[in-house]
């Protein structure tokens, strides 16, 4: 074979391989990630150009600053470890780090984007805050926040897959 030909079969393998990846590590994280549920929060979207989805807000988005283990103050939108524990059905936030703690059979690491709300909380931004929806449905599940729970799939990587209850 010429060598062109050889350089076109590497690279299909090499794009194969690659989405075979990313379509192993969503299934990975459905199949044995840890399952815990969060509970939701009332809040009215407003943009209405993206289609069919739900803002969410959850209890472990906004919690007391006194959960940041910090040296330092947070700096805007700085990428920190969460970790949550279990609480009955659901989980809440334990402590809020920058470096990944160790985490117990009872409680989850999440990572989040940190900032300073100027009342002594913290705002916290997990990437589950944006629920894509079938369409026509978004208004019903609107009118449920505060009563919806979301399950989420979390794998040891902290990499995450939703759904509602």
């Amino acid at each position: 074979m010429k060598k062109r030909t050889w350089w076109i079969v590497l690279l299909v393998i090499c794009q194969l391989v690659s989405l075979s990846g990313m379509a192993g590590v969503h299934y990975y994280t459905k199949w044995y990630g840890k399952d815990i549920i969060l509970q939701t929060e009332p809040v009215d979207p407003q943009d209405l150009f993206y289609g069919d989805y739900v803002y969410l807000n959850y209890t472990i988005s906004t919690v007391p600053y006194s959960k940041w283990e910090g040296t330092e103050r947070i700096t805007f939108r700085e990428k920190v470890y969460v970790l949550l524990r279990k609480q009955g059905n659901e989980y809440e936030v334990k402590k809020v780090v920058r470096d990944k703690p160790n985490a117990s059979s009872e409680e989850v690491v999440l990572r989040a984007k940190a900032m300073e709300n100027g009342d002594g909380t913290l705002r916290l931004e997990y990437g589950l805050e944006r629920l894509y929806v079938k369409e026509g449905t978004g208004k019903a599940i609107e009118e449920q926040a505060g009563r919806l729970k979301v399950h989420v799939k979390v794998s040891r990587w902290h990499q995450f897959i939703e759904g509602t209850e």
